[in-house]
Parts: C-alpha cells; sequence; structure tokens
C-alpha cells in the first residue's frame, strides 16, 4: 500500500493546549504561504506532517472541511514549521 503525507495548518493560542486544524493540503507549500509573514505574541501556526495511505488521504480531502477542528497529535506527527513570537522592542 502506497504512503504519502497529508500537511496540517494547525493554529494555537499560547495560553492554550488545544491545537485547532485551520486547513489541510498535499502540498505544504500552499500551507506555508498562507502564514510564512505571521508573527505574534498570542498565537502560532504550525505545519504539522502526518503520512497516510492514498486511500485515506482521498477520504480526508473529499469530506467537507469545517474548519476549525482540533487536532489530536499522536506519533504519527512531525512538525514541519511554527511561526514566530513578536519581538516588542523600543528604538532608541
Amino acid at each position: 500500500m502506497s504512503e504519502k503525507y497529508l500537511y496540517y495548518l494547525v493554529y494555537k493560542l499560547k495560553t492554550s493546549s488545544t491545537l485547532c486544524i485551520s486547513d489541510e493540503s498535499t502540498n505544504v507549500d500552499d500551507l506555508y504561504r498562507k502564514i510564512y509573514n505571521f508573527i505574534s505574541d498570542k498565537e502560532n501556526y504550525n505545519i504539522i506532517r502526518k503520512r497516510y495511505t492514498i486511500e485515506q488521504i482521498d477520504n480526508i480531502l473529499n469530506t467537507k472541511f469545517k474548519g476549525f477542528k482540533i487536532f489530536n497529535l499522536d506519533g504519527k506527527c512531525e512538525l514541519m514549521y511554527t511561526t514566530k513570537n513578536k519581538i516588542n522592542y523600543t528604538l532608541t
């Protein structure tokens, strides 16, 4: 059975442990383009990849995505990217 990665764009408030899926794709670049300039001191976006069979990915992507569903990490997940913290400083 052939396997492939599915990438998740996951949102998290820094004051919470809950991860929410905001988007999913088989193309990591599509997700990265959505967040590459995002900087915040209150929230993070992460790109997480998980390996599935081709049939599982087809089923996931063909199910209507309702947005911001809870993401549960497991041993098959790998963090690919996380957004940066906002740096506060004063010019002198």
